[in-house]
């Protein structure tokens, strides 16, 4: 379980990494870590995370409701599998249209057409769709150019990668104390090559 933070200037960093599972408590007990470290839960503008329910209702208690932004490509995923097989692709390439309307405005006028358009031909679809309507759309009160990060986990999966990168070639970890000092090289040199650079600024 990784968190990363994205400051107002657009530099990121991983604050935190522990190995268990996706439950409340146990997200409790890594966001109540972050705050013994100093973090200021007033000063969070949005949090994004995957469809567990334990994180959300977490990020929920600690920061607010209305602070939880769902990550639209795992939502992606969760809605294309309620979709009839002969339909996936086309809606698929839709709800990445979707999330790249250039206003919140025309992203739920665009939802309104999804609707219409698929809700007798891919109900369950448009259902898992329109069940997090508010926390997909959060993202759209941020800048345009802070916005492909902010929407989705991509930043988070990327290490996660990594770490899976470098641990398979691996015959055996002895014991949870060897998993947190590769994950601890790991996170190091990630922090390393972002430190002199602005997420939001383009490469």
């Amino acid at each position: 379980m990784i968190v990363i933070g994205i400051g107002e200037d657009g530099h990121k960093e991983v604050l935190h990494f522990t190995i268990g599972n996706e439950s409340a408590r146990h997200f409790d007990e890594v966001l109540q870590s972050l705050i013994r470290r100093g973090l200021n839960t007033q000063s969070i503008s949005l949090v994004t995370t995957d469809g567990a329910k334990g994180p959300i209702k977490s990020i929920g208690d600690h920061f607010g409701r209305d602070k939880v932004q769902r990550c639209t490509v795992h939502k992606t995923e969760n809605i294309i599998e309620k979709c009839p097989t002969n339909l996936r692709d086309e809606l698929k390439a839709k709800l990445q249209r979707l999330w790249n309307m250039p206003s919140r405005l025309e992203a739920e006028r665009y939802l309104e057409t999804l609707k219409s358009e698929y809700g007798s031909i891919a109900s369950k679809a448009i259902e898992c769709l329109c069940e997090d309507r508010e926390a997909l759309f959060r993202y759209f009160a941020f800048p345009d150019e802070h916005r492909k990060t902010i929407r989705n986990t991509n930043l988070i999966e990327r290490v996660i990668r990594e770490v899976r990168r470098r641990t398979k070639v691996m015959d055996s970890l002895d014991n949870e104390y060897g998993c947190y000092g590769i994950l601890m090289g790991i996170v190091r040199e990630q922090n390393e090559r972002w430190s002199n650079r602005s997420h939001w600024k383009k490469s």
